[in-house]
């Protein structure tokens, strides 16, 4: 599997957005998991609305419970579909490193649901986080899962 520090990222926009490599985690060496950490910067304003992460690694956290793609966009600036455009616009660097990508929803997140069916993600189940799971001790138990070809 491709080191995130290996991989050259192109230009990520579509016209509306584009996304920014703000921190790149490699294999082994930090304590954050491997993969990205992207600005979703308007271009017509240069603000930041949000951020997308893209995490590489591939354990069976990752494709049971964690998931490989998560977004957030800041509450003014929801509802034009910026979130949905980055992961879009992100598959390109998802492809180096992943065949198939997890998006993880928390059942109650609506919107969340609905940015992931339009970036092409399929509605897998809905799984019980473990107990000793990171994401259990922040007070998630269940998880929608969303299957994402990259």
């Amino acid at each position: 599997m491709r080191d995130p520090v290996d991989v050259e990222v192109p230009p990520l926009t579509d016209g509306v957005i584009e996304l920014r490599v703000l921190e790149r985690h490699p294999f082994g060496v930090s304590t954050c998991p491997p993969g990205y950490v992207f600005a979703i910067v308007l271009l017509e304003t240069e603000v930041e609305v949000g951020r997308l992460l893209l995490f590489v690694d591939n354990g069976p956290g990752r494709r049971e419970y964690a998931g490989h793609i998560a977004y957030e966009v800041a509450a003014e600036h929801r509802g034009h579909r910026y979130a949905a455009r980055a992961c879009l616009l992100v598959q390109t660097v998802a492809r180096e490193h992943l065949e198939v990508a997890w998006i993880m929803i928390s059942p109650d997140n609506l919107a969340s649901v609905r940015t992931a069916e339009l970036a092409g993600a399929a509605y897998v189940d809905t799984r019980e986080v473990p107990q000793h799971s990171d994401i259990r001790k922040l007070g998630i138990r269940w998880v929608r899962r969303f299957r994402w070809v990259s």
